[in-house]
């Protein structure tokens, strides 16, 4: 039997490219990397968003998304993003680790997080919470 290396998609949903939200995700992944694990960065502010035909995130085993808090909620390009996904989330996820990355103000991200803690994550998918 042949093992592939693992791969995990880092999402950076920031429409600034060298922000805070872009350097934790880089941050994830180096980490990812110096453990074998193949990576790759996309940057949302690079794409024309149009309706997801999820095929980079069919090919990866991994993916971790990395959001900028404004006001309580996530950017309108990732909130584009979510929106175009045609797909259920839990079949495009299933089997795969998933992770979230939250940059923002302390009580901004605590009041987030707990506004959302309570919600059953995907359950055919394995789930990270980073702080």
């Amino acid at each position: 039997m042949i093992w592939s290396r693992m791969r995990v998609i880092g999402l950076s949903c920031r429409a600034r490219r060298l922000g805070n939200t872009s350097n934790v995700v880089k941050v994830a992944l180096n980490h990812l990397s110096n453990m074998v694990v193949d990576t790759k960065l996309i940057h949302l502010t690079d794409y024309d968003v149009q309706p997801c035909r999820n095929c980079d995130i069919e090919k990866c085993d991994g993916l971790i998304v990395g959001s900028p808090l404004y006001n309580g909620t996530i950017p309108a390009l990732l909130a584009s993003f979510l929106e175009r996904n045609s797909y259920p989330y839990d079949e495009v996820l299933k089997d795969k680790v998933t992770a979230a990355i939250i940059v923002g103000s302390i009580s901004e991200t605590a009041a987030a997080l707990s506004a959302r803690i309570s919600q059953q994550p995907c359950p055919t998918c394995n789930a990270w919470l980073v702080l």
